[in-house]
């Protein structure tokens, strides 16, 4: 009986380690997918600027190239984010805890 007792207590312990590291892993998540989105909001600004300054063209295309990697990078940030929070309400499913409805926004 004793040795059920431990192995249970270090389930328990084990899941609640996984649960804070996957809420400590959205909380990085999101604020990369932040970043990101800050960073595309900035490189937009900037092209409207060198359209209405009618800088060259080049400047305009370099500018554009880089909004193309800003917007994979949101992307790619959104798609982890978003797998994230699906396996940390699997998890919380899979286990049977609680109201999952804090995890679904």
């Amino acid at each position: 009986m004793n040795e059920l007792t431990n192995t249970n207590k270090g389930l328990q312990a084990t899941i609640e380690m996984v649960e804070m590291n996957l809420k400590n892993a959205r909380v990085l998540a999101e604020t990369a997918f932040g970043m990101a989105k800050f960073n595309l909001e900035s490189i937009e600004g900037e092209l409207r600027t060198a359209e209405a300054l009618c800088l060259c063209d080049q400047t305009k295309r370099n500018i554009q190239e880089r909004e193309a990697v800003a917007l994979d990078e949101l992307i790619a940030a959104r798609s982890t984010m978003n797998d994230i929070r699906r396996t940390h309400i699997n998890l919380k499913s899979s286990i049977g805890m609680g109201d999952f409805s804090a995890l679904a926004q």
